[in-house]
């Protein structure tokens, strides 16, 4: 059985992961950054995103050691390369 800290690592770190391109998208989308980059629906969702992260973050450290819940958080890197 998957303990709940496991399930929101795994969670934080696809939310990251997610977030970092969709922002990257975001920026690559907005001209002159400023106001145009926060009515990019890409970067405000990754925002989102990142937010999640660290709530899932949160949750899951109420049950898992720091060095677990870090190392399941260096999955998002991995996250980040495979989206396009």
């Amino acid at each position: 059985m998957t303990s709940p800290g496991l399930l929101s690592a795994a969670t934080a770190a696809l939310a990251y992961g997610a977030g970092s391109v969709l922002q990257a998208q975001g920026v690559g989308a907005a001209c002159n950054g400023g106001a145009q980059l926060l009515a990019q629906r890409r970067y405000v969702l990754g925002l989102a995103l990142d937010l999640l992260g660290f709530l899932a973050t949160a949750v899951a450290l109420r049950s898992l050691p720091l060095f677990l819940v870090q190392s399941a958080l260096a999955g998002s890197i991995g996250v980040t390369a495979l989206l396009p």
